[in-house]
């Protein structure tokens, strides 16, 4: 292919659409939003390049640790309120404690 025949051959739509996608992939790393950096890791374009490969590369390397930052908090939220509702329970199950004088 020449050259030229580059954008007659829909390179151009290719090449905005990768570059959509990448902007797309930061703005969703930026805002933290998962739920869209796992909808765009699934619908991720044929990179060509090996520019856009790496870019892409250092993006879902990024993504991932926030996947794993974001399992570690919820981890522990899990873990506080699994605390909680075993507090709860033994405050609730009529056992008292050595310090309850009222019997």
């Amino acid at each position: 292919m020449l050259p030229g025949d580059f954008w007659k051959h829909g390179g151009k739509r290719r090449l905005r659409l990768k570059n959509e996608w990448l902007n797309r992939f930061k703005i969703a790393l930026i805002e933290k939003d998962l739920t869209r950096l796992d909808r765009l890791h699934r619908e991720m374009p044929a990179l060509e390049t090996l520019a856009e490969l790496e870019e892409a590369k250092m993006l879902i390397r990024q993504a991932m640790e926030l996947f794993q930052a974001e399992s570690l908090k919820a981890k522990a939220t899990m873990e506080q309120m699994k605390k909680a509702l075993n507090f709860n329970k033994a405050s609730r199950s009529g056992s008292r404690s050595k310090f309850d004088k009222s019997y």
